[in-house]
């Protein structure tokens, strides 16, 4: 199912609720920073603590096992530097303790001074290794010392940052995920958020309505090098995305940049609404002329190409460098791929000498070394955005489908991501029945539920939430004609929300896939009044 794509279009404060006894509820968890559990924490369970700003885990540096070593912040590793284990006292405070050398967090030297450093020392039951939490309106906690009554907090967005003491700056930077490290979680948020996130293709329309995120295409490469320092070193730069601009701003200045900022300044029923950006990295293809399937497969071991590529896709990330994004990789280049009864550790695939990031230590050349060197680099340049690859439904009602693509995305190295996208179909149902004769596009209650089951499963074998992608907007208004099909997939997902989100589905994108779709200028405005109910009863909690 080939996608004919458009073209791209030219500080939480808290709600304190302290913790105690009578509060500890069961836990269940999120398995990586942009999917965190929003759980009340349980005593004697081991947490990963993931700061909200960042999305690092808290760490104790080079897993040193002496007194006194940093407390710093670090790209989640599941190592055993970065799980703590939590103990409640029975008056309101907790321990907090590295697992690697059963210390525990401490304020250095007894300080109630600002910017005093955080460090392990061997536990002394003392008060300046005592710790109240207070959970907040995005689910995080406040971590405050007992004995100085200041906050844990990280210095700065970068890895490796110090983490110190300071009051209440009301910043996400002293707001902390406690996710558990069996996996088990009940109340899970991904981006922030605890709720379903609704999005569109960007659009002015979506602009106006409580949506909580547009997704945009980066779909070509730049043709030179050149192109990324000047948009005038080269007459074919103005058709690189970087350079679309229409003035002589330094290239990447519209997109990501403006487009990302513009959406942080949005605004609903005259209150601060920002949406989230979310990327679909689709650039492969037009690399071999827009060809798919194995021409794609081919390029991905031609050095040349891949140099390309990868620089092109460095100097994106390094434009949306630590905004919080959502970034979605190739769609149906990993379903054409798993079409040839390969395993993508078996494909070849030029990583290493077309891109320093991915070196042969860590990274195969293999098209699972590129899938998971993609992510590599969406964790160096973009650390605050969440990562995923693309899964291609394209046997959904087949019995056991959901566990073979499960099988082949693990060995891909999708767990390695944020979560997986998913994409219901490229074209509204009224288009495949009226133009094409396919009348079987249509979703009935059947079809629904095991497109549901099919994901459900998918996420749950991965261990990572599904956003689906790319969902046409036509509705049973429509009349059939250009841009005017009918679809069912908007009514039938806002009337059964709740059955998505059981299937931990954590995001609906809608949007055409190609220009004569319906779109949300065209569907007579329901997709934007659906997602204003949805928005006005308080929204799906992600499960």
């Amino acid at each position: 199912m080939a996608k004919n794509h458009l073209k791209d279009q030219k500080s939480a404060t808290p709600t304190v609720m302290r913790i105690s006894a009578l509060l500890i509820g069961s836990l269940i968890s999120c398995v990586s920073y942009a999917s965190n559990c929003t759980d009340l924490p349980k005593s004697g369970k081991t947490y990963k603590i993931i700061n909200e700003a960042s999305g690092m885990a808290l760490d104790v540096s080079g897993k040193s096992k002496k007194d006194g070593a940093d407390v710093i912040q670090w790209t989640d590793n599941n190592q055993t530097n970065q799980q703590w284990t939590l103990s409640n006292l029975g008056d309101g405070t907790w321990t907090i303790r590295p697992v690697h050398s059963n210390k525990s967090l401490d304020v250095s030297g007894w300080s109630t001074q600002d910017d005093t450093p955080i460090k392990q020392w061997s536990y002394s039951g003392h008060a300046n290794q005592q710790w109240k939490l207070t959970q907040t309106s995005t689910g995080s906690f406040m971590i405050e010392s007992a004995h100085s009554g200041k906050f844990v907090t990280a210095a700065n967005k970068d890895k490796g940052a110090l983490i110190r003491q300071n009051p209440d700056l009301s910043s996400a930077a002293q707001r902390w995920y406690l996710n558990p490290t069996d996996g088990a979680c009940t109340n899970k948020s991904f981006m922030g958020s605890n709720k379903v996130l609704i999005g569109s293709i960007n659009s002015a329309s979506a602009k106006t309505a409580p949506f909580d995120a547009q997704y945009q295409y980066i779909n070509n490469v730049a043709p030179v090098d050149a192109c990324m320092t000047s948009c005038k070193a080269d007459d074919a730069c103005g058709k690189w995305w970087g350079c679309w601009q229409w003035n002589e701003r330094p290239p990447g200045s519209q997109y990501p940049g403006d487009f990302i900022e513009n959406l942080g300044k949005l605004t609903y029923d005259n209150k601060p609404h920002p949406q989230l950006s979310y990327w679909t990295y689709y650039s492969i293809r037009h690399l071999v002329g827009g060809a798919e399937g194995q021409e794609e497969i081919d390029a991905l071991n031609n050095s040349d190409i891949m140099k390309r590529y990868f620089n092109d896709y460095r100097f994106f990330l390094q434009k949306v460098g630590t905004n919080r994004t959502i970034l979605h990789i190739e769609p149906d280049l990993w379903g054409f791929i798993r079409s040839t009864n390969r395993d993508p550790n078996t494909i070849p695939a030029k990583v290493n000498e077309s891109n320093p990031d991915c070196p042969a230590k860590t990274h195969a050349d293999t098209v699972s070394g590129y899938a998971r060197c993609m992510i590599t680099m969406a964790r160096k340049y973009a650390p605050n955005s969440a990562v995923g690859l693309h899964t291609s439904p394209w046997n959904y009602e087949a019995n056991g489908d959901a566990e073979k693509v499960a099988k082949f995305m693990s060995a891909l190295g999708a767990s390695e991501g944020d979560f997986i996208a998913t994409d219901p179909s490229d074209r509204d149902a009224g288009y495949y029945s009226s133009v094409l004769g396919q009348h079987f596009r249509w979703w009935d209650e059947q079809k629904f539920a095991a497109y549901l089951s099919w994901s459900k499963t998918l996420s749950e074998t991965l261990g990572k939430p599904t956003i689906m992608w790319q969902i046409p907007v036509g509705n049973s208004w429509q009349d059939n004609t250009y841009q005017h099909y009918k679809d069912n997939r908007v009514e039938l997902l806002f009337s059964k929300i709740d059955d998505v989100a059981a299937a931990h589905v954590v995001g609906l994108m809608f949007g055409p896939g190609d220009t004569p779709q319906t779109n949300i200028d065209t569907d007579g405005g329901m997709l934007i009044q659906k997602t204003i109910n949805y928005w006005k009863s308080g929204g799906a909690q992600i499960r």
